[in-house]
């Protein structure tokens, strides 16, 4: 079932997917040698907070969100748009317990990092 079958919903859809490209990439650059997939206990790496990190604590998170929210826009069909709630929920739990982790694991660090007033992009939900 289409629900937006309309050129500018389209173009405003590529155009998140692009940002969320350019997001992405920012935060992979700024994660440097950082960069893990899970909840590494055994190696972890600095508490990234430069670079795209200065204004968003969880920049691959709201990349993903606006990915999958452009894609919605560009095919604007029901099944797009389910994928995008429920992946945007889940995204929102993985933030949440994400941040549980960091917090036990940096401590202090962490807390000073969340209280900064320049994390002001959406994707800093968890706290």
């Amino acid at each position: 079932m289409r629900l937006i079958d309309s050129l500018p919903a389209r173009f405003i859809g590529l155009g998140l997917v692009a940002l969320a490209l350019v997001i992405f990439s920012g935060a992979f650059v700024s994660f440097g040698d950082s960069w893990r997939m899970g909840f590494d206990v055994k190696t972890p790496g600095t508490l990234v907070t430069k670079g795209i990190f200065a204004v968003s604590r969880n920049p691959i998170y709201l990349a993903l969100d606006l990915w999958f929210c452009g894609i919605f826009l560009i095919n604007g069909n029901l099944f797009f748009l389910l994928f995008a709630v429920s992946t945007i929920g889940a995204i929102h739990w993985q933030i949440l317990q994400e941040e549980t982790f960091l917090l036990k694991l940096y401590g202090q660090n962490y807390q000073d990092y969340c209280a900064r007033p320049d994390g002001i992009l959406v994707g800093n939900v968890g706290r």
